[in-house]
């Protein structure tokens, strides 16, 4: 039996089960509800919003590989993941080659730490995720970000690094280019360190709403924020108009990189990502702005009539990160 056969079979189990779990119509608990000023929230993770055959195009691969897609097969029935994708490419010397593409979320993390052998997979850095490696036996390429698991094996005459350079893209496509991607030179990815917030409404002060909106706050109040939220603040401001304007600060404190990989990561491609706030963060004009610092997720709004120009919301996350002690 081969290093592959081995890797399938111990994978196996973890499929099934995920299979069984959605024939009985499970739900996942504490799921988020869509709110003003919030994501779009759904209850699956990246791997289900994302197919696996939409995670890598055509002209990806043909970049990458300098091989032209053939055929391109939805879930074939050969491989043990329930998300997985198989390109047929024809190489410039007339030869033909295979991709796989496998994903498995959630389960990953613990799929990850038993692939490739006893020993593990051989580490690669310098992929956006949380760790990845080789399985050289079988010229697997694994990389897995929270709980989700990437798989690409690859039956072709061309390098490693162009497995790697698929992986890469791969990653880049299902989480984007913010979040936790930058690494140590140990491969490990690099992550702000903040406590748990107790009082969301220490988060920001008079002075500092003042000198960002240029209006004075009129009154502030420690609100249950429902959903996966954890704690909410919200603030009463003179606004521009006749009617006060609001912001609102919501924490998911600890638990924050969870909820951030599995309902923000997924729909981060319809906001614009801020660079230099926090870990990773993104926004768009008349939403919140979402901020990841360490384990800390905090979505923060400016709501005015009518809607104020310039990045208000954006303007007061950086002063919440900066006092929650993330930069």
């Amino acid at each position: 039996m081969n290093g592959r056969s081995i890797r399938l079979q111990l994978a196996l189990p973890l499929v099934l089960a995920a299979l069984a779990v959605a024939a009985c119509g499970g739900t996942t608990p504490g799921q988020p509800t869509a709110q003003a000023g919030t994501p779009t929230a759904q209850a699956t993770t990246a791997a289900q919003v994302a197919r696996a055959c939409d995670l890598l195009t055509d002209a990806d691969l043909e970049a990458i590989t300098g091989a032209k897609v053939a055929s391109r097969d939805d879930n074939v029935a050969d491989t043990v993941y329930a998300n997985h994708c198989r390109w047929t490419l024809t190489r410039p010397d007339g030869g033909s080659g295979t991709v796989d593409l496998g994903i498995l979320s959630p389960g990953g993390r613990e799929r990850y730490d038993h692939s490739g052998g006893p020993a593990g997979p051989e580490p690669i850095d310098g992929l956006p995720a949380d760790d990845a490696g080789t399985d050289t036996n079988t010229r697997t390429i694994f990389a897995v970000r929270g709980d989700t698991l990437v798989d690409i094996f690859t039956h072709a005459r061309w390098s490693t690094a162009k497995d790697i350079e698929l992986m890469r893209t791969v990653l880049e496509h299902l989480f984007g280019s913010g979040g936790p991607q930058a690494t140590t030179a140990g491969g490990q990815p690099t992550q702000s360190t903040v406590g748990t917030v107790s009082d969301p409404c220490a988060l920001l002060t008079d002075e500092e709403i003042l000198k960002v909106t240029g209006h004075a706050a009129i009154s502030k109040a420690e609100i249950s924020p429902g959903g996966f939220w954890d704690s909410e603040c919200r603030w009463q401001v003179k606004g521009a108009g006749k009617l006060p304007a609001t912001i609102t600060v919501t924490v998911k404190s600890p638990g924050g990189r969870a909820s951030w990989d599995q309902y923000m990561v997924p729909i981060q491609g319809e906001f614009t990502a801020i660079e230099g706030l926090g870990d990773a963060a993104f926004a768009k004009v008349g939403w919140a702005t979402h901020v990841l610092v360490g384990d800390t997720y905090v979505s923060v709004q400016f709501a005015d009539f009518p809607d104020p120009e310039g990045p208000i919301s954006t303007d007061l996350a950086r002063r919440v990160v900066a006092n929650l002690g993330g930069g």
